[in-house]
């Protein structure tokens, strides 16, 4: 569906709903961003565009928040880096922006994406680059669509504005280092696309389905349903630092890793250990893999909302759920692209039933 509105009312629920796949949110960054958001939509709201209505004629810009969710907390935003963001890329690449993209739709990426469309009087198109979340700029459908993020810009609180142009694989690394000397957040905007372009590599439908949604809970009825691995309480919080798996692929994440052990409640008891950076991306039980990215591994506690990971406690029960990422992420560069190398084989009755 074209042209439906997205105003205050319908930003309360994407505030709710965009916890939902991601397993870590800053809440006070979430409500600084849903604060400004409000301001915004309050005088005019977003139009929502559904992806198969891009037309090539027009430029499209994914837009995302870039570096620290606690310093935007902190540092809250001028009001003016959306504006500075768009006319700057509009000067590089050459062409007007007629639709705004959400990078992804976690958390304040995808109140970002809205207020984007709001402020610049564009559509906000229905869909994201990457179908969950991922921290790195690069890590996204586009980049499997052969799309580069550069040239891009980034507006950072205090009126200033950087435009880079780099090897596409180091975007993230340029990116963190110039909004860490400017404050420790900026604004986004990046892989400038054709409506073609959109259609081939966007999850279409993402952000009308959380605007479906309840509020900040899994949804049991979707394209992708969670599927339930286990219940169980959490036993031991580890926290191995540079020793993790991601970063002896030699990729540089930006937060620390923890591991995660689960005593599985009924059934086989099984002692289940979760690796997380940044969010969780492999788990066994007794040793013998059952689940990895790219598909979407969650912690749900007994209301069955996401848990943040950055606020696990001993004793906490939990649901461990998995949610199928799109096709692309599971072909070889997909995998590769997600940190995971060659695909790893899961022989397991959890994995039979996806």
């Amino acid at each position: 569906m074209d042209n439906v509105p997205i105003g205050v009312r319908e930003l309360e629920i994407l505030t709710l709903s965009a916890g939902v796949y991601s397993s870590g949110i800053n809440f006070s960054a979430l409500r600084a961003m849903h604060d400004w958001t409000v301001e915004t939509l309050s005088k005019r709201p977003a139009q929502m565009q559904d992806v198969n209505s891009c037309t090539d004629e027009y430029t499209y810009a994914v837009v995302s928040i870039v570096g620290s969710s606690a310093a935007l907390a902190e540092y809250l935003p001028d009001g003016g880096e959306i504006e500075r963001a768009s006319k700057a890329f509009e000067r590089v690449v050459g062409r007007k922006i007629r639709g705004i993209v959400a990078l992804n739709l976690s958390g304040e990426n995808a109140l970002l994406a809205v207020q984007a469309a709001a402020v610049l009087d564009v559509p906000v198109v229905d869909g994201d680059g990457c179908g969950r979340v991922f921290p790195l700029l690069e890590q996204t459908l586009f980049t499997l669509g052969g799309i580069t993020a550069g040239p891009f810009v980034l507006a950072m609180p205090g009126e200033e504005t950087i435009t880079v142009d780099v090897a596409h694989e180091r975007t993230e690394a340029f990116a963190r280092f110039c909004v860490a000397a400017a404050g420790g957040w900026g604004i986004f905007f990046g892989y400038a696309m054709t409506g073609q372009q959109l259609k081939a590599t966007t999850v279409s439908g993402s952000m009308s389905g959380l605007l479906e949604l309840s509020g900040d809970r899994l949804p049991t009825r979707s394209r992708s349903k969670p599927r339930t691995i286990c219940r169980g309480t959490i036993s031991a919080l580890e926290y191995p630092g540079h020793m993790s798996p991601h970063a002896l692929d030699g990729i540089a994440f930006p937060s620390d890793a923890v591991s995660i052990l689960l005593r599985e409640e009924g059934g086989r008891s099984r002692l289940i250990r979760l690796e997380a950076h940044n969010d969780i991306f492999f788990a066994l039980a007794d040793g013998i893999p059952i689940a990895t990215t790219p598909d979407q591994l969650l912690l749900v506690d007994e209301n069955y909302r996401v848990v943040d990971i950055d606020r696990l406690v001993l004793g906490l029960r939990v649901e461990f759920v998995v949610i199928d990422a799109p096709p692309a992420w599971h072909t070889e560069t997909g995998r590769s692209l997600a940190g995971l190398g060659s695909p790893l084989i899961l022989q397991t009755p959890e994995r039979s039933r996806a």
